[in-house]
């Protein structure tokens, strides 16, 4: 016999199930949430603090009696600060392209200060601390200075920044620049991708900084976010508002270091005030040492050897201060060797990503160092030191090499904004040991000649791998940087005009001058300095070669080779009374017999006078031959 289930009963039932299955869902969905909640959590937000020419010796925590930095000074109790962190080479874009790629900037084709209207910059297919963290559910912005490539498929929008506010270069690339401002065009402050002000009040810009920087904090307090806040202070001209003007007791320079102080305590109030003091990883440090030539408005990175542009200790040694409390230990210093290169693997452990494994990435994971584990030391075997592409040095635990190289010490020191003068110097083959003498004062190489071979070794096996202009090494682990040159097309008439404004610059100091009286390649100090243009050829044949080239009164004598693959035209430069009296000069010819693109470089072999020469452009004229 069948039991049959009334309908007042069957609704019960059904109702019933009804809300257990509601129930299911509910709490299906808050484990989704608490999960999901759980995942954000497990990723800190970062803020990168990074300012520009800040010396060693500049915060009250790096022994400056006189400084008024209590915010980095409450970082470093509450956190850990670093003695021996270093960054990627003493100079501007070189060492921005270290930090964000976790790359020797050799590596990544970037070296010296980009300048305005860059013909390269860093290349989009470099992965950046950005991009690594935007993969893993990151907002991300960068408030401040870039300086590695003004065109637009080099801005920081195209390298995994949601947003961007502040200025592609240095600010001082400018036309108020105290001798090279007719250099330079009105300075640009960009909003992500378009320029928004000329020539901007720089007295606003520590603040505007910090604002937008505020106010990111606040947007993205329920999500994980990348800050990276690099200031374009301290670095010349200086410029401080009217809330900390005459307030630091230390002139100019040191009111600017109390606003960048300031800026440092907004930071960190915002993060108190919004829950997010124990999920965030707050870092401050610096590009490179002082630029010692600019006297008083240049810091003081004593104990410290020399500062910017060179390759001793007081160029490329920075603060370091790191600080999340519950998971770095508080009061703590570090002595161990690190590296700016070093934040990008570190930071894609602590949020979970993956560094790339398709390419050399030389930093190393830090976060052993900054957690406080016992015994922890340095990940690096050796660290090297460049300038430019010349290898200069190299340490290795306490001990420093320094291979026989030039470098610009200042004598005198300019003032008040007036740069003084540089006088070039030479060390030899010297041997330093760090830990009892950071000042790079006493060669001991005499006595520790088992050191030596060890170094020079290191060094060897560097210059094979990132290259060496003083032995003329190629490296093999370098990666191409964007090229940003057209290709410059013949003419009907069958010529070819490689003129300066189309040229790509490599090196360190040589530029394209745009100005009407200039429209030249110029401040060509440099032998390892050199140009090429790309060019396409339709109507084959050869071509006579014809220059257009200045030289100062007693600067001549420069030998110079003209190469369009192994087709080599080796000038001796002429002084023409002037860099800027322009001579024509036919050199030789090439013969293109095949239609396609063709590349001409321009490389000095040598440099007697100040300067290797002006060069305004190439012409290469079809013969009958």
């Amino acid at each position: 016999m069948h039991s049959l289930v009334s309908p007042r009963i069957f609704f019960v039932r059904l109702l019933a199930l009804s809300f257990l299955a509601a129930a299911a869902f509910s709490f299906l969905q808050c484990k989704g949430r608490a999960a999901a909640a759980e995942a954000a959590n497990s990723r800190p937000n970062i803020v990168l603090i990074f300012c520009d020419d800040l010396a060693y010796g500049d915060l009250a925590s790096y022994g400056n009696k006189k400084a008024k930095t209590p915010n980095l000074d409450r970082m470093a109790a509450e956190g850990m600060r670093f003695t021996d962190f270093y960054v990627g080479q003493p100079v501007c874009s070189a060492s921005r392209a270290a930090l964000l790629t976790g790359c020797y900037p050799n590596r990544v084709g970037i070296q010296g200060a980009l300048p305005p209207r860059a013909r390269t910059g860093l290349n989009p297919r470099e992965i950046t601390i950005a991009e690594i963290l935007k993969e893993r559910g990151y907002a991300t912005a960068i408030y401040g200075k870039w300086h590695l490539g003004d065109s637009p498929e080099c801005l920081p929008t195209r390298q995994g920044f949601d947003e961007y506010f502040g200025l592609p270069y240095s600010n001082d690339m400018w036309p108020n620049h105290p001798t090279s401002g007719t250099n330079y065009p009105p300075l640009p402050l960009f909003e992500n991708e378009k320029v928004v002000e000329l020539m901007p009040d720089q007295t606003k810009l520590t603040t505007w900084y910090t604002e937008r920087a505020v106010k990111f904090i606040e947007k993205n307090k329920e999500r994980p976010f990348f800050l990276y806040l690099p200031h374009s202070m301290p670095h010349v001209p200086l410029h401080v508002s009217d809330k900390h003007k005459g307030k630091s007791g230390s002139g100019l320079y040191g009111d600017v270091i109390m606003e960048i102080d300031w800026s440092v305590g907004e930071i960190l109030k915002t993060l108190k005030q919004n829950g997010l003091d124990e999920k965030t990883l707050v870092m401050f440090s610096s590009d490179n040492g002082p630029w010692l030539l600019y006297g008083n408005h240049a810091g003081d990175a004593r104990p410290l050897r020399e500062g910017k542009m060179t390759s001793f200790e007081g160029g490329v040694r920075e603060p370091f201060i790191a600080r999340w409390p519950g998971r770095i230990p508080a009061g703590k210093v570090s002595h161990e060797l690190a590296t700016a290169m070093d934040l990008l693997p570190t930071f894609a452990r602590v949020a979970g990503g993956k560094v790339p494994a398709d390419r050399i990435i030389d930093g190393k994971d830090i976060w052993p160092l900054l957690s406080g584990e016992p015994e922890a030391k340095s990940p690096h075997k050796a660290y090297y030191y460049y300038w430019g592409d010349h290898l200069q040095a190299v340490r290795s635990g306490p001990w420093k090499l320094h291979l026989p190289h030039e470098y610009a010490s200042v004598e005198p020191a300019g003032k008040d904004g007036k740069p003084g003068k540089n006088r070039n110097r030479l060390i030899g083959l010297e041997l330093f040991n760090l830990e009892a003498d950071p000042g790079e004062t006493t060669d001991v190489s005499d006595r520790n000649s088992d050191v030596m071979e060890q170094l020079e070794k290191l060094a060897e096996a560097c210059r094979l791998d990132l290259g060496d202009s003083a032995t003329k090494t190629k490296g093999k682990g370098v990666r191409e940087p964007a090229r940003i040159s057209p290709i410059v097309a013949q003419a009907q008439n069958g010529n070819v005009l490689l003129h300066s404004r189309d040229v790509s610059i490599h090196g360190i100091n040589v530029r394209y001058e745009p100005q009407t009286n200039k429209n030249t390649i110029g401040f060509w100090t440099r032998k390892e300095d050199w140009v090429s243009w790309d060019f396409e050829i339709l109507k084959p044949g050869t071509f006579e070669v014809e220059i257009l080239q200045g030289c100062g009164k007693g600067s001549g004598g420069s030998e110079v080779d003209f190469a369009v693959g192994d087709q080599v035209l080796p000038i001796t430069v002429q002084d023409t009374g002037h860099f800027q009296n322009f001579v024509p000069r036919v050199i030789g010819k090439y013969a293109l017999t095949k239609a396609g693109q063709y590349t001409l470089s321009v490389k000095p072999r040598t440099k007697p006078g100040v300067a290797v020469m002006d060069l305004r452009q190439v012409m290469l004229k079809p013969t009958r031959e």
